[in-house]
């Protein structure tokens, strides 16, 4: 199976914004270390479009990665915005190897605020905590 690069970028463009969008560029980024951390992990698919549409794996995607009315009304009018653009940006800069992994290796996040409350996570330490989210490079 061939991989299309473009159609890879796209997906990792609108999972950063779908996961990150009120993140800053630090925690857009490292959103993306963590799916180029699975895609480079032998344990996940060895795609973006894999990793991400593993089910119940990236909340954005929990409805279906083929879900077109879905998928629409959350990206609708903000491909433009300075949040997606942002997201871009983040995702090209992983994408293309130009920014350091910023997450200690982590594969997994969490929202900080539902940590606790989270069965994977709650006994987990942070690798690392960037913005709304808490990275973990060792899961239970």
């Amino acid at each position: 199976m061939m991989v299309n690069p473009e159609n890879e970028f796209r997906l990792l463009s609108m999972t950063v914004f779908l996961e990150a969008a009120g993140e800053s560029e630090e925690g857009k980024i490292a959103v993306a270390n963590v799916i180029a951390n699975r895609v480079a992990d032998s344990r996940y698919p060895d795609t973006i479009k894999g990793v991400v549409h593993q089910p119940w794996q990236f909340s954005c995607w929990n409805q279906g990665p083929d879900d077109i009315v879905w998928r629409n009304r959350r990206l609708n009018g903000y491909l433009e915005s300075p949040a997606y653009l942002g997201s871009m940006k983040a995702a090209a800069g992983v994408f293309f190897g130009l920014y350091a992994e910023n997450t200690e290796g982590s594969c997994h996040y969490c929202t900080t605020a539902v940590v606790e409350d989270t069965a994977w996570a709650k006994d987990q330490t942070p690798a690392v905590i960037i913005g709304a989210h808490s990275f973990f490079n060792q899961v239970a």
